[in-house]
């Protein structure tokens, strides 16, 4: 994916290639690097059908970095800025475990 986006940065599929260079960093609990990509997708490619699940995973990782106050602020993004979108059911979610732990 890395690859691809240093020759292609320009391409359509570019959303798609940093969203799941995102998925693989987050798979391989690589959280930092995994949300670099994907803050680049929903920062660079707002209106791309990823950009509601790569700010999901934003706050998932921030989660998993034990960083509550980004994670929050993350998941609040996707169901202000996509509330029909797939994901923003499970970012309510997410949000209501959140702040029950609190």
């Amino acid at each position: 994916f890395t690859e691809f986006l240093g020759k292609y940065p320009s391409s359509s599929l570019a959303p798609n290639a940093e969203y799941w260079l995102g998925e693989a960093f987050y798979g391989q609990g690589r959280f930092g690097e995994a949300i670099l990509a994907f803050q680049n997708v929903a920062a660079l490619h707002p209106k791309h059908n990823k950009a509601p699940a790569a700010l999901l995973k934003t706050g998932f990782s921030y989660e998993r970095l034990s960083d509550r106050q980004n994670a929050v602020f993350y998941l609040e993004q996707l169901p202000e800025a996509y509330p029909n979108s797939g994901p923003a059911p499970q970012a309510r979610k997410a949000l209501q475990r959140l702040r029950q732990t609190s």
